[in-house]
């Protein structure tokens, strides 16, 4: 087998083009859909749902079936390629679009992306520089195997068809998932009076409680920005053992998230001029995965796409904050909008509604409210753990067919 190592500027016509920069404003409802990195899924999906622009695009920025994007900040590293029949299509600034040659295949260049090889060299480069945007020279300069044309389509054959078993199994998986949660939004209402969830706006749902309404910053001690770091390598992502350093990835949903891979160095933490925020902050996603929530179980720190919430002792207890803000997930995407991804502020976050419920009727609630959701519980954690599993193995193969480790027209199922 003759493969050669190259980089990624090599097999692509330029060494990268950034998107269009255009803001929230100028969106319509027709012309060129807009891809934006939070329109990309994880295993490089686009969403149906989208926004369009209706302006004059130039040539450089429209996406040609074949094109190769990539996230450059957010969710760094996540990549789309563009399909034959998408239509009339341009990219945002947050992505980089790479346009490979005519003797490089499209699909194995996007499987290449995916491979854990590419990735953890974003990971290491974004690691060393503390820059939180990956400029399209790094991207470019990313290496990769390359081996023959016809290989490359034989890698790209073997493993589309190997990943429609997987993605099957991944989508059942997932509506499983949007059920339980469902189920629990239903009972968290229904506990508190309110019946089930409203259909499509939370306008007037509140006016029945029999609890005061109040924006959420009524009830908090403080809210905690997200940092970003910018010390040396030496001090950042140091070591497992200092201040937790958490991602949106790292937070667990209905629960709390103890340690991570990832923390920060006391030496690191001065540099910084970082404080641990105390165990029990609520912490909420901004954007990519809009309205996650988990709760700290011990000191930490995370980065700026989180916001933390510190309820105050007297009025809020952090696991009624918890499900409270899982109930109006929802309804945050109708407050978010951008030009890249969707995201709410910390001003948006504070001005959210709140029942307030005294301290001991929401701890009673919240007894109630485990004891109905055990079962929905226990199978969403598995549920996670498969999903994780999956997505494990998805990346594996990719990687091993797309580095020669495995000879895809030997390996099983090869055939389909």
């Amino acid at each position: 087998m003759s493969w050669r190592q190259t980089r990624l500027k090599h097999l692509c016509t330029d060494a990268g083009q950034y998107g269009l920069n255009i803001s929230a404003d100028q969106y319509t409802q027709s012309g060129s859909r807009l891809i934006r990195t939070s329109d990309i899924s994880e295993s490089g999906q686009l969403a149906a749902d989208g926004v369009y622009v209706d302006v004059a695009i130039e040539a450089r920025h429209r996406a040609q079936s074949g094109d190769l994007l990539l996230s450059r900040s957010g969710t760094l590293g996540r990549s789309f390629l563009v399909p034959p029949r998408l239509g009339d299509a341009t990219y945002a600034g947050y992505l980089v679009r790479f346009r490979p040659r005519c003797d490089v295949e499209p699909r194995f260049l996007a499987y290449a992306a995916q491979s854990a090889a590419f990735q953890d060299q974003i990971r290491a480069d974004a690691v060393s520089s503390t820059i939180q945007n990956f400029s399209a020279e790094r991207y470019a300069s990313i290496g990769l195997p390359a081996p023959s044309l016809d290989e490359q389509r034989r890698i790209a054959d073997f493993l589309d068809a190997q990943l429609i078993r997987i993605a099957t199994i991944d989508t059942y998986l997932a509506s499983a998932s949007q059920l339980l949660a469902e189920r629990r939004v239903s009972i968290w209402w229904s506990l508190l009076g309110l019946g089930s969830a409203p259909s499509s706006s939370l306008k007037g749902f509140f006016e029945n409680s029999r609890w005061s309404l109040a924006p959420l910053k009524a009830a908090l001690r403080m809210t905690i920005a997200g940092a970003t770091p910018t010390v040396s390598s030496e001090n950042y992502w140091s070591t497992a053992s200092g201040t937790p350093w958490i991602s949106i990835s790292d937070m667990i949903e209905f629960g709390t998230t103890d340690r991570t891979s990832r923390g920060i160095s006391d030496e690191g933490m001065r540099a910084c001029r970082l404080i641990a925020a105390p165990s029990g902050t609520v912490l909420m996603a901004m954007y990519a995965s809009l309205g996650k929530t988990t709760v700290t179980a011990v000191p930490a720190t995370w980065n700026q796409a989180i916001i933390g919430l510190v309820p105050q002792e007297t009025a809020l207890t952090p696991e009624f904050l918890l499900h409270w803000l899982e109930g109006l997930r929802q309804f945050l995407p109708s407050l978010a909008r951008s030009n890249t991804q969707d995201n709410i502020n910390a001003e948006q976050v504070r001005q959210l509604p709140l029942i307030l419920p005294s301290l001991s009727e929401q701890r009673r609630i919240l007894q109630q409210f485990s004891g109905e959701c055990d079962t929905a519980n226990v199978l969403v954690s598995k549920i996670g753990q498969q999903c994780k599993l999956l997505a494990e193995r998805r990346q594996a193969l990719i990687t091993a067919a797309v580095t020669g480790q495995i000879d895809v027209t030997t390996a099983r199922g090869a055939d389909g």
